[in-house]
């Protein structure tokens, strides 16, 4: 599915590029790598990143990939150092107000208020499931939702298709986990599966945009018994 960028996320690749100096244009995609890396090693990066910024650095991370692509190296480096810039700042503050032991029992009480989906008052649009944060019930970063894929047909299962493996969803592996299976925080801003990351690491998984998988019945029916079990 084809992402189409907020006017504002657009509009800080467009400065970016008219800011952007030499200096920033060696291996972008592979300097935004390497920071994903290092905050998916340290928790007080996770600390300091609040769902709604997590949401902001994501937007930006496609703005990134986007000018990448473009050959745009100049801006693509400007818009990784707004967003180290960006969590640097966030985890900064968040460092000064709390320590490690209880920004993590805060999380997870506001983890154990998540339900089914069934059970959620009201609707969900789509824009409050897609980008969303998914983690266990031990606050483990489980990755983020990419797309939903809804059944057409009764008995099939609808699925959200989450990219795990990486702190700003620079994940390498594709998962379709059963919407059944799924929970959201009170607040609405976190999904819950309640499995651990090495149950995620090897659950049945596809390359970046091959849904061809996903379309076989075999795969699904192993897929779908995967997170029965």
């Amino acid at each position: 599915m084809r992402m189409i960028l907020p006017a504002s996320v657009t509009a800080v690749a467009v400065v970016a590029a008219g800011l952007a100096g030499p200096a920033l244009a060696q291996d972008c995609s592979q300097s935004l790598r390497d920071y994903n890396e290092t905050m998916m090693s340290e928790e007080g990066y996770r600390r300091g990143v609040a769902p709604g910024l997590q949401a902001d650095l994501r937007q930006l991370r496609d703005a990134a990939h986007i000018l990448d692509q473009a050959g745009q190296e100049d801006a693509c480096g400007a818009v990784v150092a707004a967003i180290k810039d960006m969590v640097e700042t966030s985890r900064e503050a968040a460092e000064e107000a709390a320590d490690a032991e209880e920004w993590r029992s805060r999380e997870i009480e506001r983890l154990k208020t998540a339900k089914t989906l069934e059970q959620v008052a009201g609707q969900m649009r789509a824009e409050e499931i897609i980008g969303s944060d998914v983690r266990n019930m031990e606050n483990s970063d489980l990755g983020e939702i990419e797309d939903v894929l809804l059944a057409t047909k009764e008995g099939e299962s609808s699925y959200a298709v989450i990219s795990h493996g990486g702190f700003i969803g620079l994940g390498e592996k594709q998962i379709a986990v059963p919407m059944k299976h799924l929970m959201v925080t009170e607040d609405r801003d976190t999904f819950v599966l309640d499995v651990s990351e090495g149950q995620l690491d090897n659950a049945p998984s596809f390359e970046r945009g091959e849904f061809d998988k996903i379309a076989d019945e075999k795969w699904r029916r192993a897929n779908d018994e995967y997170f029965s079990n």
